[in-house]
């Protein structure tokens, strides 16, 4: 096939396929960008087709939230600054081949695309949704729903990149390795299935080197983002004449920018403190940390993902009328900023006293046990937002 075809005719249409790896984090160039560059470079008349446009953007913290099994997810996010491209695609932060395999028919069908870029599976094995044959498995499901909306589909299919290794995290480099070989052998079946949809092995896990390339030791910096697009480079090259030259990774690599949080500001709540700063654009997460007011030395250090921390005394050494001092600063996991200035503020806490009717009645039946509460507080006026039960 012509990749390169006049600017009279229809351009070749891309979907990118993938989880957080290809959805990307807000303020990140994301492969898919590099991906675009290259493909402009090489003169294709190519435009990126699917649902979504954007990155990933955290949701704000929230007091005590009732669980919720399918949360939403936000790809309103914004890019690196200055990258401004037809960023359309159907990669989704968390997403597990199970869950696509059922989608990407969908997707297919309303978008047509000539090529399917997949990069999918790690997340069914890291999460404990299934196993090597299980993942195997789906992205077969997910290969033949593809190709019944459109036979001839063209199908670049990443293995799983090895994540740096952490401590109990053995099994799932056995998992992948598994997956990995399994995902070859299978090409083979499924090249014979549909002989119309060309399917080939793109060797991400080969060229993506996570414990140098990546920032938290899955996701891609920037240079991951370089390995990515270089091994789809590759395969689009050598198997589908997309392009003649495969991506050569640049030798200096964009350093993502990092600066101090401004207007921290400290909110007394019944429970504890409501801290806020300015965000900064970009951020991977913030490190907080608070200190009894006056001392030099700091109780707390903790991790967030928005510019808001909500800290409860249930959950952090928080005593009442006392006073205390917070500092922020960016963190972008390879890199962390100053310090911003100092907030204080007086804690005031007013908790509502435990039940005092607590009834428990079992399910006939069933393994459910209900746990109903009555709140007799003083002059019985309590504004109760959620109840622990520990049993």
């Amino acid at each position: 096939m012509d990749s390169s075809r006049p600017a009279s005719e229809a351009p070749v249409k891309v979907m990118v396929v993938g989880d957080s790896m290809s959805h990307g984090r807000e303020g990140d160039f994301t492969w898919r960008f590099r991906l675009w560059q290259w493909l402009r470079k090489e003169d294709v008349n190519f435009t990126f087709v699917g649902q979504f446009k954007g990155t990933f953007v955290p949701e704000r913290p929230r007091l005590h939230p009732p669980p919720d099994f399918n949360p939403p997810v936000n790809h309103s996010g914004g890019y690196a600054q200055g990258v401004d491209f037809h960023s359309n695609h159907f990669s989704l932060w968390g997403e597990q081949t199970y869950q696509c395999r059922k989608l990407i028919g969908q997707q297919v069908k309303e978008y047509q695309p000539d090529y399917l870029l997949v990069m999918l599976g790690f997340n069914d094995m890291a999460w404990g949704v299934g196993g090597s044959e299980d993942a195997i498995c789906w992205m077969g499901e997910l290969v033949e729903n593809a190709r019944r909306e459109k036979p001839d589909v063209r199908i670049a299919l990443a293995n799983v990149p090895q994540p740096t290794p952490k401590q109990g995290t053995d099994h799932l480099k056995e998992m992948v390795d598994r997956y990995n070989d399994l995902l070859e052998d299978s090409l083979l079946g499924w090249r014979r299935q549909c002989q119309t949809s060309p399917i080939e092995l793109v060797q991400v896990a080969e060229t993506y080197i996570c414990t140098e390339a990546s920032y938290d030791g899955v996701h891609p910096a920037a240079l991951g983002e370089f390995q990515i697009t270089k091994a789809f480079s590759r395969t689009l090259v050598k198997a589908f004449g997309v392009g003649n030259d495969e991506l050569e990774v640049p030798s200096e690599i964009p350093e993502r920018p990092i600066s101090i949080p401004e207007r921290i500001t400290t909110k007394v709540r019944p429970y504890g403190f409501d801290v806020t700063w300015d965000a900064v654009y970009g951020a991977r997460r913030y490190d907080l940390r608070m200190r009894v007011g006056g001392e030099s030395t700091w109780l707390l250090e903790s991790e967030h993902d928005t510019n808001e921390a909500l800290l409860t005394s249930d959950e952090v050494p928080i005593e009442d009328q006392t006073e205390y001092e917070f500092q922020v600063r960016t963190d972008n996991w390879v890199a962390q900023s100053g310090w911003s200035a100092t907030a204080s503020a007086t804690s005031r806490l007013h908790l509502s006293p435990g039940s005092e009717h607590v009834a428990m009645e079992p399910e006939p039946d069933t393994d459910f046990v209900f746990v109903h509460l009555r709140e007799t507080g003083p002059e019985g006026h309590w504004d109760i937002d959620f109840h622990e039960v520990i049993i």
